[in-house]
């Protein structure tokens, strides 16, 4: 097991807060990133079937003369792709699928409301759901496809008051729900629902916290349970059992310790280990990826890279609908970016008790973190 390198290609970078990985029912893992093709920053995609070991098959998926960012995939239950992403020259949002059949299809543009944070989800019902913000304006937008992409719901807005949500995080559970995560305004975290059944948000503007400086991030285990990660120096989190109706009350689970941990992203695996990776920053700004896992408790806290500076924002792959899209019991797959020169991968295994600390051992090429 280790850390592996996706791109290092003319300055790629990750998707900031949107997710930018999935895995389909085969095993193949998919990832979109932004980088320059020389003259304009464009989305590519990669793929790899050895557990993230190699990448190969890169594709130019966003065309024409213009720049892209703020890409994120999802697979739906016949191992279809769906990526959105942002058309920075045209403000744009756009959108392109994937067919084993049929390949990459024909590039959409889809609302022009400038979106600067992105998340999309697969829900039970195959239905694609888009979410988005300006980042700019008080109103957070979304835009529904019923038939696999093809056709798409007009833009529909939704203000939760005087202040800006940003960071938006989405996930989808198999009760017909799509549930979302964001940052309002300088610090508080806000959940909604979205119901597949009445196509409309039956949830809306429910306060998680007031402490939320950096995230969140949100993920749906294998029993369906809602777990929300966010950070202000250190890492909280609080869990749902019953979609989103009632929530366990704010919980710090990687405490302070002098150094500040910031972009807290969540997973789980098919036997219901959670994985925790967080950004660590001490005061020269040298940033690691470090990493916990829950089976019951949460255990120690450990470093999963060396100290690079650049290093931000890690997302494990959503425990979210379809339940194939779940990393295997033993594993969990980090993406992040290095420096704006790497996109790199990790898939560190897992240990299978509560409070195993994750041992480092060193290669030369490849910093390699497993089990001893």
């Amino acid at each position: 097991m280790g850390q592996y390198t996706i791109s290092a290609t003319n300055s790629p970078s990750t998707a900031g807060y949107s997710r930018g990985t999935c895995r389909d029912s085969t095993g193949k893992l998919h990832s979109v990133y932004r980088r320059s093709d020389g003259a304009n920053l464009h989305i590519y995609y990669k793929n790899s079937t050895n557990n993230g070991k190699t990448w190969g098959g890169e594709t130019q998926i966003s065309t024409g003369v213009h720049d892209y960012s703020v890409a994120c995939i999802a697979v739906d239950s016949f191992d279809n792709l769906h990526v959105a992403y942002h058309n920075v020259t045209d403000g744009n949002l756009t959108y392109r699928k994937w067919t084993l059949l049929g390949g990459w299809g024909a590039q959409q543009d889809l609302v022009s409301s400038v979106p600067a944070y992105n998340a999309i989800a697969v829900l039970d019902d195959d239905s694609i759901l888009i979410v988005y913000s300006t980042g700019a304006t008080n109103w957070w937008y979304w835009t529904r496809s019923e038939d696999g992409g093809a056709t798409w719901t007009a833009e529909a807005g939704q203000s939760p008051g005087a202040s800006n949500p940003t960071n938006i995080s989405l996930a989808a559970d198999n009760y017909g729900y799509g549930h979302m995560v964001y940052r309002y305004g300088a610090s508080a975290i806000q959940y909604c629902r979205f119901d597949t059944g009445t196509d409309v948000w039956d949830t809306l503007y429910t306060a998680l916290s007031g402490v939320g400086l950096y995230g969140p991030d949100i993920a749906v285990d294998a029993a369906d349970n809602l777990l929300v990660v966010y950070s202000n120096g250190e890492i909280y989190w609080r869990t749902s059992a019953n979609q989103g109706a009632l929530w366990v009350a704010e919980a710090i689970i990687a405490a302070w310790d002098g150094n500040d941990k910031t972009f807290p992203g969540i997973g789980c695996d098919a036997a219901g280990v959670y994985v925790l990776v967080y950004r660590e920053v001490d005061g020269s700004a040298v940033g690691q990826i470090w990493g916990k896992t829950y089976v019951g408790a949460w255990g120690l806290d450990a470093k999963l890279t060396a100290e690079v500076a650049g290093v931000t924002v890690p997302r494990p792959t959503s425990a979210a609908y379809p339940a194939t899209g779940m990393f295997p019991a033993g594993y969990g797959y980090t993406f992040f970016r290095e420096d704006g020169t790497y996109v790199r991968y990790d898939n560190d295994s897992l240990p299978n008790i509560g409070g195993a600390l994750y041992v480092p051992k060193n290669n030369i090429n490849l910093i390699s973190m497993g089990l001893l």
